[in-house]
């Protein structure tokens, strides 16, 4: 009999092999074109060419899409499907995303077997297209709540409808929609030119604290914040496609090298937490932080009014490191904006440029307070607001253009684009 056990495991060993080979593998994937780094214009169209694999399958189905630089999607993925275990994806894809930003994003192709799946990205560079400005959208304060005007490019405005008292709002060019936060808070979206009610999400408030609310436009979605705790994306037919969770209720809320750094409060205590979401990175701030902006590849800017003082601090999200920047300069903080990798400040009634190294300003403005601060990239202006006005500036030299006084406080603006 004992002859007989180098056989019985010899058949095991057998055995046991069919069984691994009935082990399903994901599909081996490979992306041939296009090469790494390769430049295409928003409105591109270029070759993709991929492989895949599969011993063990009898489909193979592709998947494409464009990812930003956080791999999250900016389009709709198309699909390709195919029979056997090999199959090669060789198409000309149409890129056809006019509203995509300058920058880096990835093509990520996908091969599945129906059960596992298989992702490889190929970073490519896209440049935007020109868009054109049309018009304005200006959110006024009234006794009924929040006006809603729209202006062509010579300041001429016309009231359109009116909405609940509202904290901040803007204009989604590529959904077409007027993006309202009341201080109810709700988020609101106007169809432009219709200008009837899209959606409206609720609940952004958090019980029993003052709401303070921030909203910025990544295409394709609007980001919100959310004073329970969020920072939340938002689709052109409301639906929330992403969910990034902060510690506290943000207010503040910049896009630094395609990051996410906000300022959050924890009411009623009097200090400011400076918050980057995706990089679980937070910093507990002594005292209320006023503003916060991007610097450079490495910091932002802190603002804080102390007082009479402004006073200012840099801020390295990587390493999560804040230090005090430059000198205090009296007076009172009214906002700042990043143009072009250089930094200024509206503080009384001067802009003062930021001197990167040193922290020195230097004034290059002096007229009257301006704030919320924007620039618009076609016609290379300054937009800004002094309470009820709305202000073009013509760049370096600074010299007004246009401006339109309304008959109460501007609540947001924003460029009208096509």
């Amino acid at each position: 009999m004992f002859y007989l056990i180098p056989i019985f495991i010899f058949l095991i060993f057998i055995q046991l092999s069919c069984e691994r080979k009935k082990i399903n593998e994901p599909p081996s994937l490979n992306i041939y074109l296009p090469i790494e780094n390769s430049t295409f214009k928003a409105i591109d169209t270029f070759e993709v060419k991929a492989t895949a694999t599969d011993d063990n399958a009898k489909n193979i189905r592709f998947s494409l899409y464009i990812a930003d630089n956080n791999l999250q999607a900016v389009n709709t993925p198309l699909v390709y499907n195919f029979s056997g275990n090999f199959a090669t994806l060789q198409i000309n894809y149409i890129l056809n995303e006019r509203w995509l930003n300058s920058g880096s994003y990835y093509l990520v192709v996908t091969a599945s077997d129906d059960e596992l799946i298989t992702r490889q990205y190929a970073r490519i560079q896209i440049s935007s297209i020109p868009k054109k400005l049309i018009g304005y959208v200006v959110g006024v304060k009234s006794n009924s709540g929040c006006d809603i005007y729209i202006g062509d490019t010579n300041f001429v405005f016309t009231k359109q409808f009116s909405t609940s008292n509202s904290i901040t709002g803007n204009f989604n060019s590529y959904s077409k929609l007027i993006n309202i936060v009341t201080t109810d808070g709700k988020l609101k979206a106007y169809q432009y030119p219709y200008f009837n009610e899209v959606f409206s999400i609720v609940a952004l408030n958090k019980i029993g604290s003052p709401f303070k609310a921030d909203i910025y436009d990544k295409y394709p979605y609007t980001y919100v914040t959310n004073a329970n705790g969020s920072i939340i994306s938002v689709d052109h037919n409301g639906q929330i496609r992403n969910i990034y969770r902060t510690l506290f209720s943000p207010y503040r809320l910049i896009l630094w090298e395609e990051i996410w750094v906000c300022l959050t409060e924890f009411y009623p205590q009097q200090y400011s937490w400076i918050e980057v979401p995706q990089m679980t990175k937070n910093y507990q701030n002594n005292y209320p932080i006023n503003d916060i902006i991007p610097f450079d590849n490495e910091r932002c800017l802190a603002i804080q009014q102390d007082g009479n003082q402004v006073i200012f601090y840099t801020y390295k999200p990587e390493i999560n490191y804040f230090n005090s920047f430059g000198h205090p300069q009296s007076g009172q903080y009214n906002g700042g904006i990043n143009i072009n990798q250089d930094v200024y400040v509206s503080i009384d009634t001067k802009i003062f440029q930021i001197d990167p190294i040193y922290g020195n300003l230097s004034n290059i403005y002096n007229g009257e307070p301006l704030s919320m601060l924007k620039w618009e990239e076609n016609e290379h202006n300054l937009y800004a607001v002094n309470n009820n006005r709305f202000i073009m500036l013509k760049w370096q030299p600074l010299q007004l253009i246009y401006s339109k006084d309304f008959d109460d406080k501007i609540i947001f603006y924003d460029f009208i684009y096509e």
